[in-house]
């Protein structure tokens, strides 16, 4: 369509980047804001989910392996910057075929962003609140009201995405080269101290001078899980669990 033809005008074959850094994360673990935060960096162009089929810029499903690979490619020459990347979700990465060999194979030097949720619950429950509301970012002061929704929990409903979860991290963490090249950054770390994430974080890594971190992003609940969750005692034990990557 449109949106692929201008991506492919803008196209030039020699201005791919050999040393790119790709945000590696799963769904709902703050990949926007962090995306959000590294494009404040100056010379520093991040792009989004460039192999969703809805995003811009994005790919047919069922898209293979070599026909994401030459998209990544044509995403990242479409861009200008010192440091240039995107965001791939870890399930559309399988989706498509691709793994983390395939990305060095094509880029040298790439350098990986691996952002994760500690708390693997308020990820679950963040994403059966978004399917159901159909709002997927909040911005300002447009977050959880007292009419959001509950919703109830079913205990192997949680465990299989709880193993899902870990199981796509351990993919690509279990690769010592990956660990060697990568930067560690939970959600809590983020939300919690956003200057101090680029400050101590973001700045070293990129070798850039920090900027303020700002961002209008909310959080879509602010309500603790046993607000939201409507059986939250009979699930509190498993879904106390955190995802521990370091």
């Amino acid at each position: 369509g449109l949106r692929r033809a201008g991506l492919l005008l803008r196209y030039r074959p020699r201005n791919v980047p050999e040393a790119p850094v790709f945000v590696l994360a799963t769904a709902r673990t703050g990949s926007t804001l962090l995306v959000g935060h590294l494009n404040r960096f100056p010379d520093v162009r991040f792009l989004g989910e460039v192999l969703h089929p809805s995003a811009r810029g994005g790919i047919r499903p069922g898209a293979g392996r070599g026909a994401s690979l030459r998209h990544i490619r044509h995403n990242l020459a479409s861009i200008d910057g010192r440091v240039r990347g995107a965001k791939l979700i870890l399930g559309q990465l399988a989706a498509h075929h691709v793994g983390v060999e395939d990305l060095r194979a094509e880029y040298p030097g790439v350098r990986f962003v691996v952002l994760w949720r500690r708390s693997v619950a308020d990820q679950f429950v963040s994403m059966r609140l978004a399917q159901a509301s159909g709002v997927w970012h909040a911005r300002g002061s447009a977050a959880g009201t007292p009419t959001a929704p509950v919703i109830d929990v079913d205990p192997a409903d949680f465990a299989r995405h709880y193993d899902r979860v870990a199981r796509q991290y351990r993919s690509v963490l279990d690769r010592a080269w990956v660990r060697e090249r990568s930067l560690l950054v939970s959600y809590e770390a983020m939300v919690g101290d956003p200057q101090r994430l680029v400050d101590e974080l973001l700045s070293p890594w990129l070798g850039m001078p920090a900027p303020t971190a700002d961002a209008d992003l909310v959080k879509l609940n602010r309500r603790p899980l046993d607000a939201v969750v409507r059986n939250y005692d009979e699930v509190r034990e498993l879904m106390e669990r955190e995802l521990i990557l370091e």
